[in-house]
């Protein structure tokens, strides 16, 4: 029974630590999202871009979600981690 309680409590520790490092990144999401949001109901100029990418979406399938997952999810999360100086040398 004690390992199984020092199992919960390690598991505990490591969940509060993994929250604790991503909770400005998520927050930061979420606020972008609500600013996301308001900006495409209360302006007309940011709502016709946004429809324009979904024209572009639509118009270019799979070439567009590869392009932008490589974009989101590859080049932007990597040139944060250059900026904070955290790619390892030589590899």
């Amino acid at each position: 029974m004690a390992s199984v309680i020092l199992l919960l409590k390690q598991g505990w520790v490591r969940c509060r630590e993994n929250l604790l490092a991503n909770l400005l990144t998520g927050i930061v999401l979420w606020v972008m999202g609500g600013l996301i949001i308001v900006a495409f109901h209360w302006y007309p100029d940011f709502n016709a871009v946004l429809v324009e990418v979904g024209v572009t979406k639509a118009e270019w399938g799979y070439g567009y979600s590869c392009l932008s997952t490589a974009f989101f999810g590859g080049l932007v999360p990597y040139c944060l981690l250059f900026l904070q100086g955290k790619i390892p040398s030589g590899g």
